[in-house]
């Protein structure tokens, strides 16, 4: 995108002059016009020789002092949902509630990306603060294992809509990663929410972040998910954390949960063929919008 001197000024001076992108609520905007800020602004202007225009110092200089503005916002954000999260006068509804509300107030969302991305990600990678993976920890995995890839925000949102779990609920993230979908399930809904992760750095990551959450009803485990016991589960989920025989070995061992108690697993991506296929099972959200799909074992 070419972008002059000119057209840069006056849109600094727009982000500048925005009230709206002072206010906490409007994550959504602030997201966007940070994004401005990064690319188109900074990139061009730090292509630019500041000897060449005097123009070119200054406007720098403004672009890093609003980024740093409106940073510190959303850091104020994060931290206050992050602080209602580990609130222990709030029930897991209450948190839901609190937390959906922020962000129905976010203003409109930006289009997802082709994976499912969107500014809600952002907003969840700042309120859990994950610190990086150690990376002498990551193990190479089996040739049917998949390199983890986070689920959407905004499918995990629409998962916890979808089951409305309970106390006595037991939710599986088979394939966890970074524990986030755990995590959020714990917090937003009471369940006691289990997360196996195969990577020990991941592992380590995710077990990290709970404990500084104090999210008790969250367990991480570091684990193959075929050397697990499965049996206490009643939801389970998936989002292609290996294929081919790993898949159904792991099919084959929720099919014998469900011939102890009824079950239900969602998937998210492309399992869907795979489960559907499954003569034990049964969809239960068909023709629905939601990306996250959910089977029920037969009786």
């Amino acid at each position: 995108m070419q972008i002059n001197l000119a057209q840069i000024s006056e849109l600094l001076e727009a982000l500048a002059q925005s009230a709206t992108l002072r206010e906490e609520a409007q994550y959504a905007e602030r997201t966007d016009a940070l994004d401005q800020l990064e690319f188109p602004i900074l990139t061009a202007l730090e292509n630019l020789d500041p000897h060449a225009d005097p123009q070119v110092a200054p406007l720098i200089n403004q672009a890093h002092l609003l980024q740093q503005e409106l940073l510190a916002i959303n850091t104020q954000l994060f931290q206050r949902l992050r602080a209602m999260l580990m609130s222990p006068r709030l029930t897991p509804a209450e948190r839901l509630h609190a937390l959906r509300s922020s962000i129905e107030h976010s203003g409109e969302p930006q289009p997802a990306s082709d994976d499912g991305y969107d500014h809600l990600d952002v907003l969840l990678q700042g309120i859990l603060q994950f610190e990086p993976p150690d990376e002498h920890e990551i193990v190479t995995l089996e040739a049917e294992m998949v390199t983890f890839q986070p689920t959407p925000a905004r499918a995990i949102f629409e998962l916890i809509d979808a089951m409305a779990m309970t106390e006595q609920d037991r939710f599986y993230d088979l394939g966890a990663g970074l524990g986030h979908v755990a995590i959020m399930v714990g917090l937003l809904t009471g369940a006691t929410a289990v997360g196996i992760e195969i990577d020990p750095a991941l592992s380590a990551t995710a077990q990290r972040c709970a404990a500084r959450l104090h999210a008790s009803m969250v367990k991480l485990l570091h684990a193959d998910v075929r050397a697990v016991d499965l049996s206490a589960g009643t939801i389970f989920y998936l989002y292609t954390p290996f294929t081919g025989t790993i898949l159904h070995e792991v099919l084959n061992q929720l099919r014998q949960v469900a011939t102890q108690h009824p079950i239900r697993i969602c998937t998210y991506g492309p399992y869907l063929s795979a489960v559907a296929s499954q003569p034990w099972l049964r969809q239960i959200n068909a023709g629905k919008t939601s990306t996250i799909r959910i089977f029920a074992s037969h009786p």
